[in-house]
């Protein structure tokens, strides 16, 4: 099995602020849409995109992070559901291993 890897930085400050959403509630979410998106090319048509999305019912529940697995643009994948932004997406697909690495810059 091949094993592909990639690291993604974002800032402090940008993980700070999803991570936040993850952790409250806010009724001003309104409907279910992406409110931050990481994109990572893997190579030869593969992505993975990392998304936090707002939640069905806004008053209730907070943002969540999942991930998804991309071959020539369509979906073949999704990872399970998190509540923090930093840390490791792994898929496996076509006998490969994809890694996305998300963590804080260091500068």
């Amino acid at each position: 099995m091949n094993k592909i890897k990639k690291i993604f930085k974002i800032s402090h400050k940008e993980a700070e602020q999803v991570n936040e959403w993850c952790l409250t509630t806010n009724p001003d979410w309104g409907s279910p849409k992406t409110i931050y998106e990481v994109n990572c090319d893997m190579g030869e048509g593969i992505f993975i995109d990392i998304y936090c999305r707002t939640p069905l019912d806004p008053e209730d529940e907070p943002c969540f992070i999942e991930a998804v697995l991309f071959d020539n643009g369509e979906e073949i994948d999704f990872s399970d559901i998190y509540d923090e932004i930093l840390g490791e997406y792994i898929f496996e697909h076509e006998g490969n291993e994809y890694t996305v690495l998300v963590e804080t810059a260091t500068t």
